[in-house]
C-alpha cells in the first residue's frame, strides 16, 4: 500500500502504527461524478466490496462528495483501482462552495495497490478526487473521513 503524505504534514502517531479508514462521510446520496461509463456508476466506490467499479468516460474526471456542511477530514483511501495502468495523476481537493478548489495532496500511482492519503485535518463541505493523465481507469473503493 502506498501512503502519501501532504507536503509538510507529519502525523502525530508514527507511520509504524496501523491506520484504518473505516469512518467515512461518503454515501450514495452525496456522491457526484463528472461522468460515468454505462455499468460503472459513480456510486460504486461507496460500497467497500471491490467488484463494483466507477469508470469515468473522459479525463480529466472528478469524483465529488457534498458533505452538506463543513466536515473535518484527514484521510482519503482508494482501493481496487487500475489508475497506474492509465498513467494517471490523482489529486485530493476541498472546497467551501463547490466552485473554488484547493489542492490537499497529489500522487501518481506506480502500481494498482491501495493508496492512503494522509493530511492535516481540514474542514470543508465539498471534497473531490481529480483524476487526470492518460486514459480513464476503474476505481473500486473510496473512503474519506477522519
Amino acid at each position: 500500500m502506498a501512503v502519501v503524505l501532504a507536503d509538510g504534514f507529519a502525523p502525530e502517531v508514527p507511520l509504524t502504527h496501523a491506520r484504518i479508514g473505516w469512518a467515512t462521510i461518503v454515501t450514495e446520496a452525496n456522491v457526484i461524478a463528472s461522468s460515468a461509463a454505462d455499468g460503472f456508476p459513480a456510486t460504486a466506490p461507496v460500497n467497500p466490496l471491490t467488484w463494483d467499479r466507477w469508470l469515468p468516460e473522459a479525463l480529466p474526471a472528478t469524483w465529488m462528495v457534498d458533505a452538506g456542511v463543513a466536515t473535518i477530514v484527514d484521510y482519503l483511501g482508494i482501493a481496487a483501482h487500475t489508475l497506474a495502468n492509465g498513467l494517471l495523476g490523482v489529486t485530493v481537493q476541498h472546497s467551501d462552495d463547490g466552485v473554488a478548489w484547493s489542492d490537499v495532496v497529489a500522487h501518481e500511482p506506480a502500481n494498482n495497490g491501495p493508496i492512503l492519503f494522509l493530511f492535516a485535518p481540514v474542514a470543508a463541505r465539498y471534497w473531490r478526487l481529480l483524476i487526470d493523465g492518460g486514459s480513464p481507469q476503474h476505481v473500486g473503493v473510496i473512503q474519506l473521513g477522519q
